[in-house]
């Protein structure tokens, strides 16, 4: 366990001629997972005291069996792999070594020495399934935001590339348990409270992680990289994805945002890789931190269009309503949008579709202004059938956000081809790649006239869903993502 937690190698002697040894060599440093270091080499086999003397003297704890072409196994291999109390060394060979040996030196073996010789030699090379664990979201099913959908997407994506994921979840929020997607799903518990929940939820799925055999520790977002010194101390290797500045987001106080700034310094110093969303992001952490970061953009399904059904239910048709999909947090802007509808004229209705992060002061005021405002409403939460409807049928999809990373909710809305209005923030800006209709960031007023303007021109609408279109092939889906994740992964293990 302590190998695979990188806390040490074992240490390799190499049995056999130069030639061969020098093979196994190279092999050996190859195959960084293997966790071995090469102590010595030993050109005679056999049973001689020199061999067991190097054992001892080197601390031996692998022994490379690299037999020259025509050896003989009772005469070669050496008597200590047929010892019967013999539970301290690793025997290993090279694949084609153990085919070649195996079909013609052991002839002169009686059939207990070849049973333990098939039984103690190894001869797999291969690469093992890459073990990550995703910590620092709500966990898998994605019920809540867009970092939980990123690891819902990329985690599942890695299954199915053949690593072995496992998501630490929160049990308030996630009720599946097992394996979801290919995902093992771990849960740990949290303190119940707007600030401490998620690093106290982190910080136990930490010390849980060190007790399991995951070479990549994979952290979301800058709170919870606080807590990445820990596990890259104990050997793991380290990953933190950001998808924003959190400490700008207008919930938190002063004291949970100078927390969230050392966040920030935590992500761009403790983790072997730091993987940022958008250009905006990768150019933040080289100008304010020195720290090269790897661009992954967040990616989206490609879907395909859903009439009205379910959403009927709502009173919604086709064209019928404005559609926001988000948190109704400050940040997103959702206060903005609606107060912007309130001084459009439209028969249009108004849809936001998300949840708060907690029962706050913001989401009852948002409540408040909502119901007094006609034609606006709050259909909570939606997700499968239901969100791909609204996505499908909407005149327009508004995203007023006044900070963002790069929305998985944005691209959602590209994904189905449907016309944007978006706040002109640069985040936003890179993501619709000029195929979107803009307004500036927090101003009522403007978002009011913009809106109002598509409203009245429902030609301008079309078109921009056209542009939309268009523009699908310059990004990039949950796959692509996942294999460039992959290929971090892969470069820090070796």
């Amino acid at each position: 366990a302590l190998y695979a937690r990188g806390l040490g190698l074992r240490r390799a002697l190499i049995l056999g001629p130069e030639p061969e040894a020098a093979r196994v060599a190279e092999r050996i440093a190859g195959s960084p997972w293997l966790g071995e270091q090469v102590v010595g080499a030993l050109a005679v086999g056999g049973s001689g005291s020199s061999f067991e003397r190097m054992l001892e003297r080197l601390a031996v704890d692998v022994v490379w069996l690299a037999p020259p072409e025509g050896a003989e196994g009772d005469a070669w291999l050496p008597a200590r792999l047929f010892d019967e109390r013999e539970k301290r060394l690793l025997w290993r060979m090279l694949p084609d070594d153990f085919a070649r040996f195996s079909a013609s030196g052991l002839a002169g073996l009686n059939e207990r020495a070849r049973e333990l010789y098939f039984r103690r030699v190894r001869h797999g090379l291969t690469l093992p399934r890459l073990r990550v664990a995703f910590l620092g979201s709500r966990g898998a099913p994605a019920n809540y935001g867009g970092v939980e959908t990123y690891v819902e997407e990329v985690g599942s994506h890695l299954a199915a590339l053949g690593a072995r994921v496992a998501v630490y979840c929160h049990a308030r929020y996630v009720a599946a348990r097992g394996v979801y997607r290919g995902m093992e799903l771990r849960t740990a518990p949290a303190v119940p409270s707007k600030h401490l929940e998620t690093i106290s939820h982190t910080a136990l799925a930490t010390l849980d992680v060190l007790l399991h055999a995951d070479e990549v520790v994979h952290y979301q977002a800058l709170g919870p990289a606080t807590l990445a010194w820990l596990p890259r101390l104990l050997g793991r290797k380290v990953v933190v994805t950001v998808q924003g500045l959190d400490w700008q987001r207008a919930k938190w106080g002063r004291l949970a945002r100078a927390y969230l700034r050392l966040g920030e310094w935590a992500a761009a110093t403790f983790p072997h890789r730091t993987i940022v969303v958008s250009q905006v992001l990768a150019e933040h952490f080289a100008e304010r931190h020195g720290r090269e970061t790897t661009l992954i953009p967040n990616g989206f399904s490609r879907p395909a269009p859903q009439p009205p059904r379910l959403i009927r239910q709502l009173g919604l048709e086709r064209d019928s309503y404005v559609l926001f999909v988000g948190r109704l947090v400050p940040e997103k802007g959702c206060h903005t949008l609606v107060e912007a509808f309130s001084r459009v004229t439209t028969d249009k209705q108004l849809v936001l579709a998300g949840r708060a992060d907690h029962a706050d002061g913001y989401n009852r005021r948002l409540a408040a202004l909502a119901e007094r405002t006609p034609g606006v409403r709050l259909v909570g939460f939606q997700q499968g059938q239901a969100l791909a409807e609204l996505y499908t049928n909407a005149y327009l999809v508004a995203h007023p956000s006044e900070m963002e990373g790069l929305s998985i909710t944005l691209l959602e809305a590209i994904s189905y081809g449907n016309c944007l209005l978006v706040s002109d923030i640069p985040e936003n800006l890179e993501a619709t790649q000029g195929a979107s209709a803009r307004f500036r960031a927090g101003s009522v007023d403007d978002l009011a006239r913009q809106l109002q303007r598509l409203l009245d021109h429902p030609e301008e609408v079309e078109a921009l869903r056209a542009r939309v279109r268009a523009h699908l092939a310059a990004y990039h889906d949950w796959a692509a993502v996942a294999e460039a994740t992959l290929a971090v992964y892969e470069e820090l293990v070796g």
